[in-house]
């Protein structure tokens, strides 16, 4: 059985290194992005602040940098640039990682930045602040892959999510948020990495991550992000732990549900829901599906993760749950405690929903075939050909979240879902012995999640990453 999976899932890999005709941006184009000198520095990733007022940055130095800064303007030409300086962090290849963080951003003004390593500057970008209404995309499962069988394969993949991307921005008309649920690289590498953000376009739009376990099997997560809010306990894996950020009306909370620590999962979400009081919609963001059942292998991983998530996601009345990992898209009924408690269909609007909304992404670059496959219960629409490539545009306002689905080779919306909310709506109790529930499989969560991740610890050593064990503690 394994040989069998092992061979279907080497064919998926060699299929997935083929850039569909839709591709628009030239190969020639492509390969300057790539060149050695093109980008410098390497790697530069734009990420959400704590709220609109900031904006992270990362990017890959060489060893023994002094410094690193961002220039920050309001002009195109850099006049009157205020210097941003940095940290740097040592990562496992050796060389560093700078983190940045931009302060003091006013709301619906555009900026411009370059990033300097030592006295070396990178080109100049911008990005735009927004108001309380903005636009999001929502993909997951990109999977760049560096494949040793084809050097060329990430370059290729990486170039194929750009296009669906510039698409994306296309139909928005600006993107303000690109949300993506795991799975950025295959194998948790640099180059992976570094190809996901080498077009410009990227660079202005922060881009949300969450920690795939495809992005666990290397060390590199962990330094190519610069994430807000984040907090990590002595039972984290070494690559991420949660974080948050709040953008308008909405609290997003990044949550890594590799981690079975439920425990420590309950005490970050309810610390973040009482200090941003003021957030009217709630989106959580982690890899795994938890609904869409479409794979009997990992059923006995999902009931371990409804088991795990239902009652976080339900006590703290989050409003929208983005996953991914099945490779599988579908939009869920309207679920608390684990049953459906509203319908959604086809083009639903639910107003006042008393639960939460579970949409999961198809992957970019490796997505399912077939049909021979059933969806659960809870789930209210799907598709019946996973082998489309699709992607979400997501617009929110304060009253509204209006989910848009894309399919890329048409270009045109297959789905709308649209949430509503009055003002200070009521949503269901959460009863004293969930919560007890709750505490128990968030222990034995937390057992689980000690030796998970020093295993993880023991496989990154074995496959030739030079880390510590002290480093999983520490930010």
């Amino acid at each position: 059985m394994k040989k069998t999976i092992g061979i279907l899932l080497s064919v998926l890999l060699l299929l997935g290194c083929v850039i569909p005709a839709a591709a628009v941006i030239l190969q020639t184009d492509w390969d300057v992005y790539l060149n050695e000198n093109a980008d410098v520095p390497k790697g530069i990733i734009l990420q959400p602040g704590r709220d609109e007022s900031e904006r992270n940055l990362s990017w890959y130095m060489p060893a023994g940098t002094e410094r690193c800064s961002v220039l920050l303007s309001e002009s195109a030409d850099m006049n009157g640039a205020k210097t941003f300086e940095g940290e740097t962090v040592r990562t496992s290849q050796g060389d560093l990682a700078a983190k940045v963080t931009l302060t003091g951003l006013a709301e619906n003004n555009t900026y411009y930045y370059t990033c300097l390593t030592g006295d070396e500057a990178s080109d100049v970008y911008s990005f735009s602040t927004t108001g309380d209404s903005f636009t999001a995309m929502y993909t997951t499962d990109i999977h760049v892959s560096d494949e040793d069988d084809d050097p060329d394969c990430y370059k290729n993949q990486a170039l194929f999510f750009s296009n669906v991307l510039n698409q994306a921005i296309e139909k928005s008309g600006g993107l303000d948020l690109l949300l993506s649920a795991g799975d950025q690289g295959t194998y948790g590498l640099r180059k992976e990495y570094t190809a996901l953000v080498a077009p410009a376009s990227i660079k202005g739009i922060p881009f949300a991550t969450a920690l795939g376990n495809h992005d666990r099997r290397g060390a590199d997560f962990r330094y190519f992000t610069n994430l807000p809010n984040h907090k990590r306990t002595p039972f984290d894996g070494f690559q991420c732990g949660d974080w948050c950020f709040v953008k308008g009306k909405v609290l997003f909370l990044v949550m890594d549900s590799n981690n079975g620590d439920g425990m420590a999962h309950s005490a970050f979400v309810k610390k973040a829901v009482k200090e941003h009081p003021d957030a009217k919609w709630r989106v959580l963001i982690m890899h795994h599906d938890m609904w869409g059942q479409t794979m009997p292998s990992r059923e006995q991983g999902n009931r371990m993760l409804r088991l795990l998530w239902s009652p976080i996601i339900d006590e703290n009345n989050i409003d929208l749950a983005l996953l991914g990992h099945s490779h599988y898209w579908s939009v869920s009924n309207v679920v608390y405690n684990r049953e459906s408690v509203q319908t959604v269909e086809k083009d639903s609007v639910i107003d006042n929903a008393q639960g939460t909304v579970y949409l999961v992404s198809g992957s970019i670059n490796h997505p399912r075939g077939g049909t021979d496959f059933t969806y659960g219960p809870n789930i209210g629409v799907g598709v019946e050909d996973p082998s489309r490539i699709v992607y979400n545009l997501i617009d929110f306002t304060p009253d509204a979240v209006t989910v848009k689905a894309y399919d890329y080779e048409t270009g045109e919306v297959f789905n709308t879902l649209t949430l509503t909310k009055a003002d200070g709506a009521e949503k269901p109790a959460f009863s004293p012995m969930r919560r007890v529930g709750r505490w128990f499989t968030g222990f034995f969560g937390r057992v689980y999640a000690f030796f998970n991740n020093l295993g993880n610890y023991f496989d990154l050593k074995e496959r030739g990453f030079d880390v510590s064990f002290g480093e999983m503690l520490k930010d």
